[in-house]
């Protein structure tokens, strides 16, 4: 949530609903679960922790809470597999420089192609070809827009 804050005013709850809003007008129901990471000197923990959707976690290097973020959406996917059905990922995170971001593009490139719906989070202004590295069929929204429930 470090690279990702959100806005002032816009309580957990209100965000919550918000997203289960932009998703479910997108195409994807079913319930939303968040894993949240920050760094323990900026992670406003207490305030996620009040949210059932919520699991926050205060993981200080950024390359760490990356790949821990891609652990917990590999772990996440797998434990699901049990219901069947279509999954509905939604990934709030900055694209890491080199082999990283390779590992998270192909990641959802494998989720896309087990008939997962995949949805990124890009940063305000981001939508320039040049900034937006996903694969082509993922829905994307900028931040604010998610965080008050509009559409992509």
């Amino acid at each position: 949530m470090d690279d990702f804050p959100l806005p002032p005013g816009l309580d957990v709850d209100q965000f919550v609903k918000n997203v289960e809003l932009a998703i479910s007008n997108a195409g994807a129901l079913g319930e939303v679960e968040f894993f949240a990471y920050g760094s323990s000197d900026s992670f406003d923990y207490g305030r996620y922790l009040e949210s059932m959707s919520f699991t926050p976690a205060k993981v200080v290097g950024k390359r760490s809470r990356f790949y821990r973020l891609v652990h917990r959406m590999l772990n996440w996917v797998h434990k699901r597999q049990q219901y069947g059905g279509k999954k509905n990922l939604l990934v709030i995170a900055k694209a890491m420089p080199g082999e990283d971001n390779i590992n998270l593009i192909s990641f959802l490139d494998e989720m896309i192609d087990r008939y997962h719906n995949v949805f990124t989070v890009v940063p305000d202004g981001c939508f320039l070809p040049e900034n937006f590295d996903y694969p082509e069929p993922i829905l994307a929204w900028e931040w604010l827009a998610l965080c008050y429930g509009r559409e992509s």
